[in-house]
This record gives C-alpha cells, structure tokens and sequence, in this order.
C-alpha cells in the first residue's frame, strides 16, 4: 500500500488545510488550494508513488 503522508508536498498540505479550518478561513472540506511543486518534490512523488520519471523531471 502506497504511504502518501510519506509525501512532503502532502504533509504541507495537510497542515495548511488545518491551519486554514482552524483560523476559520474554510469549512474542513470546502475549498481548493493551488500548489507549485518544485523540482524536487515531483522527483518525490514519482519515486514514492512508483512511476517512471519522465524527461522533463529528470531534466528540467
């Protein structure tokens, strides 16, 4: 089974959106988030999730 809290990216995610609930900003579920992956981060993913790196994240 695939960890995706092992996820840098999703870690920052999770945080954000809690941090957002509990100021008051959104309700737990309501909203979208933008957010730019870096290089290193898509490396991340796709090393994590098991896929073939494609060209353009191996050589950006």
């Amino acid at each position: 089974m695939i960890k995706y809290t092992k996820i840098t990216a999703v870690k920052e995610l999770a945080d954000l959106t809690y941090t957002m609930w509990q100021m008051g900003w959104d309700e737990k579920n309501g909203g979208n988030i933008s957010y730019i992956l870096s290089q290193e981060e898509i490396k991340e993913i796709y090393k994590e999730l098991k896929f073939r790196t494609p060209n353009s994240v191996d050589n950006p």
